[in-house]
């Protein structure tokens, strides 16, 4: 018997909670006139202080939240909000003089604000993002802490926890884990039937349906309400979700191991957006970068194609200490359908964790009160780093962000080599916010090492790079510092180093650790 019939029926998710609906016109947009819709639940609650609203992001993108509404059911003491983000569900549909426009995570993230701060008015609230509605939470509270209205007292706006539920730190390893997934299955597939042939009784073979599929069948294709229309949400959840379209069999394993398909996650995929807009189409080149500091729980479905691997590396954008991870037995992508009480359960546990919004100091926060110069380049402060290129595009095991991990001696960045005498060579610094810089450190190994460095700075990211000094680099393993004393009065965003006169042959340079000492904007030296 498959796993799926194990598990509750679908959930047709009816509800005693007051509700109320509302549309909200967006404002300062040109062209079209775009409007939201949103529904919130228990709205008598919404501006509680001993229980902030939960507010939910729906995934896809491009899949409208009516398939989260069984959240209702499981997480009862608040008020729960949904939206249809732009482009699917009962919100306009994104074009522009007929025309369908492109997508983009930062139109979304302004919307996400002007709903929070101009039409619910939240002083509080919780965040539950699915799939890719947890990218979107991410890149919201990036934006806000980045601006400087992150969680602390005076803030008008605080996040108090956020829940990730099968959100990836890059969309090229969904693409990746879903092939690889994928291939598993046929190989299985591949065996059973040639276990099935071989075994087969050869008197019998007259006898015997050749069309009997060696796996059950998909729960697309079971008896439902209306057999065309769970035929119709077959498809588009295949072109909805991920790239694996073809196998229903992936879809009843990895996506929803429900007997049949949920009537909400059917009402959603009825209305997604345009295929420019739905799924990895739409985020293919997204990953994860900079850190936000709020409480954050991870969750996925133990048959979740958003797998471990997806998501381990949330710990590198989460502030150390504020990050709880928990694998939802039974369950895949869609687990808020498959096992309603356990999903409330996890999430309604770590909610009533953080029901207040902490004041979270950084180490740099902290440290900058002494006058003594402390880290500016901490991921947790919102720091991030590029590069011009990584030895085969392998970003986890030779990625730039790799030099702030000071924990991991052995990880590193590794240029990617170029018999190329023109081919440029540099690491870019991205603060996150205006810091004064006074030190930059850094540990090459020996051998792969540019020996002229030309440090640059950028002031805002309207302005022009310009040189701060150009320095000379020892061909050594030992931590060099350099100083940037001419800048320390000078309030910048970022600094690029780029290299030159590389001691290895093919131009690679090897990077262990690189930080950057000095003060936040706001410090003020005694008797200054």
């Amino acid at each position: 018997m498959h796993p799926s019939m194990s598990l509750p029926p679908p959930s047709l998710c009816v509800t005693g909670a007051m509700s109320k609906i509302g549309r909200y016109t967006v404002k300062n947009t040109p062209g079209d006139v775009i409007i939201l819709s949103y529904i919130i639940f228990r709205p008598r609650q919404v501006h509680s202080e001993s229980h902030p609203p939960l507010v939910c992001l729906h995934g896809g993108p491009s899949i409208p939240s009516n398939y989260m509404l069984s959240i209702v059911n499981t997480v009862t003491d608040r008020s729960i909000i949904f939206y249809d983000q732009y482009g699917c569900g009962k919100s306009s549909r994104p074009t522009n003089g007929g025309k369908i426009v492109p997508f983009s995570i930062a139109q979304h993230v302004e919307h996400l604000r002007q709903l929070l701060h101009d039409e619910w008015k939240l002083s509080n609230y919780h965040f539950l993002g699915h799939s890719w509605g947890g990218i979107l939470a991410f890149e919201f509270l990036k934006q806000q802490q980045k601006n400087g209205d992150s969680n602390d007292s005076s803030s008008s706006c605080c996040c108090c926890s956020l829940v990730l539920s099968s959100t990836p730190t890059a969309a090229s390893l969904i693409e990746s884990e879903s092939k690889r997934l994928y291939q598993e299955l046929s190989e299985q597939e591949s065996a059973d039937t040639k276990k099935a042939t071989t075994t087969q009784d050869d008197d019998d073979d007259d006898d015997e349906d050749d069309s009997k599929p060696a796996f059950p069948t998909p729960f697309i294709s079971r008896p439902s309400s209306s057999t065309s229309s769970s035929s119709t949400s077959s498809s588009r959840m295949a072109s909805a979700i991920h790239p694996i379209a073809s196998s229903s069999l992936f879809q009843q394993t990895h996506e929803c191991r429900l007997p049949q398909i949920p009537l909400t996650l059917i009402d959603s995929l009825a209305q997604v957006g345009p295929v420019e807009w739905r799924g990895l189409t739409a985020i293919q080149d997204w990953q994860a970068e900079g850190s936000i500091r709020v409480p954050t729980l991870i969750l996925q479905g133990e048959y979740d194609f958003c797998t471990a691997t997806c998501t381990e590396d949330w710990k590198d954008h989460i502030s150390s200490g504020f990050i709880e991870y928990n694998t939802l037995s039974g369950c895949s992508h869609f687990s808020m359908l498959e096992d309603e009480r356990q999903y409330g359960q996890v999430v309604t546990t770590f909610l009533h964790q953080h029901e207040s919004p902490s004041v979270y100091t950084t180490p740099v926060e902290a440290s900058s009160q002494s006058g003594e110069p402390v880290l500016l380049s901490d991921p947790a402060s919102g720091t991030t780093v590029r590069a011009s290129s990584v030895l085969q595009k392998n970003t986890k095991l030779y990625g730039p962000m790799n030099v702030l991990d000071s924990s991991n001696k052995l990880s590193c960045w590794n240029s990617e080599g170029s018999s190329d005498e023109t081919t440029d060579i540099w690491l870019r610094v991205d603060f996150g916010r205006p810091v004064r810089p006074a030190v930059l450190q850094l540990q090459f190994q020996a051998g792969f090492v540019g020996e002229t460095m030309k440090i640059l700075a950028l002031q805002n990211d309207n302005d022009k790079w310009t040189e701060v000094s150009e320095e000379e680099v020892e061909d050594s393993h030992d931590i060099q510092s350099f100083s940037m004393s001419s800048t320390s009065s000078t309030a910048l965003t970022a600094i690029k180093l780029a290299f030159d006169d590389c001691t290895d042959f093919y131009k690679r340079i090897t990077i262990y650790e690189l930080k950057v000492l000095g003060h936040e904007q706001g410090y003020v030296p005694l008797g200054g």
